[in-house]
């Protein structure tokens, strides 16, 4: 049996934040790792965290609809929330 890591939201939210290159280069390499090895598991506390501080608190903050996209990519599992995390009504499920 392999050993399963729940990822940190730091470490996703450095690979976004293009003003930290150092821990954004780290982020890359660990979740590169993470998903060779598919050892890599995420909380639905970790998706609420990301969504917020990508949108609200990097440098350079995504718009709403990129962070629900990059949720979904992260967890393809979200389709029972609709197209890009997006519910039937069209809201974000991370945003709401």
């Amino acid at each position: 049996m392999s050993a399963r890591v729940l990822v940190d939201t730091n470490v996703l939210v450095y690979a976004y934040d293009r003003s930290e290159p150092e821990r954004q280069q780290r982020a890359f390499e660990v979740l590169d790792r993470l998903s060779m090895s598919n050892a890599g598991v995420f909380s639905t506390q970790v998706f609420s965290e990301f969504f917020v501080a990508v949108t609200r608190k990097i440098a350079t903050p995504l718009p709403v609809p990129d962070a629900c996209d990059r949720d979904h990519q992260l967890s393809p599992e979200l389709d029972h929330l609709g197209d890009n995390g997006y519910d039937r009504s069209g809201i974000c499920a991370w945003g709401a």
